[in-house]
């Protein structure tokens, strides 16, 4: 693991007021699964989403073995990780009384999650740093981001949500921190986190996987990265390798590229908040590296598409699950 460089550059005016704009998320191939108004996504200018995702999908295919170009995440683990708990918002029909009563027994006092960071659930990533560890990884954290920011993509979950969902709280706590951390967002290098579902889970997925070397690096039990490796196998990848990483720690692993046997056409990354680390590793690749995360689960194990939005494309409408997820 290496340090990134200090920031360089000012920002321009606060994120607050810049996405302060919101434009109604449509994806190509999940017009139908999401119908319209169901998110608003924060933008810089008025262009359509349609616009901007043939825009972002076509950057993301013209980096594949030119040039290292980092994808991130960012949605509510990176937001805790950045600014800390905050209560999330009170579901529909709760009695707010109950349910920041409840909240504070479970966040502060079983899990202790102003102290102790963690991501996930148990049999999905499940990411943990107590209060020494997330301290030492937050400016390591912001300088990785500062750095994705500058060379790559960042696909942020910056959305207006039909439901409660904890970045609604949390939203302008984490454009302040961009903007102290001098992460800027513009044109070029910000997207919407649901659009790397879309490319990656739908039709278009093809132009990642079909003909292309890959190279995974997450961490796997054996029949996971065998399911994993036939997934890819029958969606007609030229090459597969697999670099394994820690299950809990990945913001302090270090990956080892001198063992690859191929130079990849396309990395997909799943470590969680420590997909930042993991990308600033893979520069020597020179590629597209994807923080593909979720992606990753529903190609291993296909009933899991649907349990989230923007995870069921179209043409596979009839086999929708009732109440996908938002994140």
């Amino acid at each position: 693991m290496s340090t990134p460089a200090s920031p360089s550059t000012n920002s321009p005016r606060p994120l607050r007021e810049r996405l302060g704009k919101y434009v109604d998320l449509r994806i190509p191939h999940f017009l139908k699964t999401v119908p319209a108004g169901t998110v608003g996504q924060c933008a810089l200018d008025n262009r359509s989403t349609e616009t901007w995702y043939a825009d972002t999908l076509a950057l993301m295919v013209s980096k594949i073995g030119v040039a290292h170009y980092p994808v991130f995440r960012f949605s509510d683990g990176e937001a805790v990780f950045t600014v800390g708990f905050k209560f999330p918002p009170v579901p529909k029909g709760t009695s707010p009384v109950v349910h920041y009563i409840r909240t504070f027994l479970s966040a502060y006092i079983k899990h202790r999650q102003h102290k102790i960071f963690w991501s996930g659930t148990p049999g999905y990533g499940y990411e943990t740093y107590d209060e020494r560890e997330w301290k030492a990884a937050r400016p390591l954290f912001s300088a990785w981001l500062r750095e994705i920011s500058e060379e790559g993509l960042l696909a942020c979950n910056f959305c207006r949500h039909p439901e409660p969902f904890l970045l609604n709280n949390t939203l302008p706590f984490v454009l302040d921190w961009f903007d102290q951390n001098k992460i800027d967002l513009t044109r070029d290098n910000y997207a919407p986190f649901y659009f790397l579902y879309g490319m990656l889970i739908g039709p278009d997925r093809h132009l990642f996987i079909r003909d292309r070397r890959l190279l995974i690096v997450t961490s796997l039990i054996p029949e996971a990265q065998a399911a994993l490796q036939t997934y890819f196998e029958n969606e007609g990848s030229r090459s597969i390798e697999f670099l394994t990483i820690s299950r809990s720690k990945s913001m302090f692993d270090t990956v080892d590229l001198s063992s690859l046997k191929h130079k990849p056409d396309v990395v997909m990354v799943g470590a969680g908040v420590g997909a930042a680390n993991i990308l600033h590793q893979l520069k020597p690749l020179n590629t597209l590296c994807i923080d593909a995360g979720y992606a990753l689960d529903c190609y291993r194990e296909p009933h899991r598409k649907g349990s989230r939005i923007f995870t069921k494309p179209d043409d596979e409408l009839c086999q929708m699950n009732s109440n996908p997820k938002l994140h």
